[in-house]
């Protein structure tokens, strides 16, 4: 029996993947400029630190924060 390994799971399950700036990008369409200063007002997750000049955002957080704006425009009554 094989078992699966974290690499395997991390690959999968978006609550442990982590996304660079151009794969947020794909999913948000704001400048890299914009994303830092809407987390800079606390709008936007943060990205968790990988190094010295490497940070990457949990796919779920920023899943969320588009479902959020999806919900919202209703509220905003944007057609």
């Amino acid at each position: 029996m094989k078992t699966e390994t974290h690499q395997q799971k991390a690959g999968t399950d978006p609550s442990v993947t982590l996304m660079r700036l151009p794969q947020v990008q794909q999913h948000v369409p704001l400048c890299r400029a914009k994303i830092y200063q809407m987390m800079e007002a606390g709008e936007f997750p943060r990205p968790v630190n990988l190094g010295t000049r490497s940070v990457a955002w949990v796919a779920t957080e920023v899943l969320e924060w588009v479902e959020t704006r999806i919900a919202l425009r209703s509220k905003w009554n944007i057609q």
